[in-house]
């Protein structure tokens, strides 16, 4: 069974409904159980800020390695109104929430970091970040 399957399934959804397709009453912590139900051992975040979701995942999600990815630097596209010593904190922030996770913190931006893993190595992806525009 693919994921689009058990979604489909455990949810009763109508893809001939039109896009976006919604489940209703649930919310990103229901993404994080689903993953676990589904038995995914490990995964990505990319676009962590603070790592608030990131600590949702892992916790919901205690056997599974996370891998957190984020340039934790102002670009353009990303916040420019926030001085970089602010993001300075977010990085700091997502190291002390996650140290008692199954985590990696990998600051670089998600174009480079995805060299670091190979082809189908993860069970998951969440991408929750802009792309620089300078890149």
């Amino acid at each position: 069974m693919t994921t689009l399957d058990y979604i489909v399934a455990k949810y009763e959804l109508d893809l001939d409904q039109g896009l976006p397709i919604e489940i209703p009453d649930t919310g990103r912590d229901t993404l994080a159980r689903i993953y676990r139900e589904l038995g995914f051992k490990v995964g990505a975040e990319i676009g962590v800020e603070a790592g608030l979701y990131s600590e949702v995942l892992c916790r919901e999600n205690p056997t599974a390695h996370l891998y957190c990815v984020d340039s934790w630097l102002q670009y353009a596209g990303y916040r420019t109104y926030v001085p970089q010593e602010r993001v300075d904190g977010f990085f700091l922030e997502t190291l002390k929430r996650l140290r008692p996770y199954n985590s990696t913190v990998i600051k670089s931006y998600s174009a480079d970091a995805v060299k670091l893993f190979d082809d189908n190595s993860l069970d998951f992806v969440l991408h929750d970040a802009p792309y620089p525009q300078n890149s």
